[in-house]
């Protein structure tokens, strides 16, 4: 950061962040009731909701990092993008088509909301 002032975020990059903690949250719970009810726990492997829960809290944990101004936050977002899509690419769910894509397309989106302020972030 530049002579002690906090950079500006800009819209895009606020409301892109503030919607990656919420829907984080969101699936966390969903997650989370994956893990504890038995009828959900039969039909998915067992490690599935405790390995869902850890990637939507790291995402969580990298966006509040990423608003804050911190490199690894950042970093950590682009590399869960790529986990919990080869997450779901393993497990065969949803669709192949769209979590290849959302391979290349979810870091080019925070990549463009990011690329001119990189050197604000420490």
């Amino acid at each position: 950061m530049h002579s002690g002032q906090t950079p500006q975020r800009g819209g895009c990059l606020s409301l892109y962040l503030i919607a990656t903690v919420i829907f984080s949250g969101i699936a966390f719970f969903l997650f989370l009731s994956i893990s504890t009810d038995p009828r959900l726990r039969a039909a998915a492997p067992a490690w599935y909701g405790p390995s869902g829960i850890l990637i939507v809290l790291a995402f969580g944990i990298f966006a509040y990092l990423t608003w804050n101004w911190k490199r690894r936050g950042l970093y950590g977002l682009f590399v869960m993008m790529v986990v919990s899509n080869v997450f779901q690419l393993a497990l065969g769910i949803g669709d192949p088509t769209r979590n290849i894509v959302a391979l290349f397309v979810q870091p080019l989106i925070l990549y463009l909301l990011v690329r001119n302020k990189l050197n604000e972030f420490t």
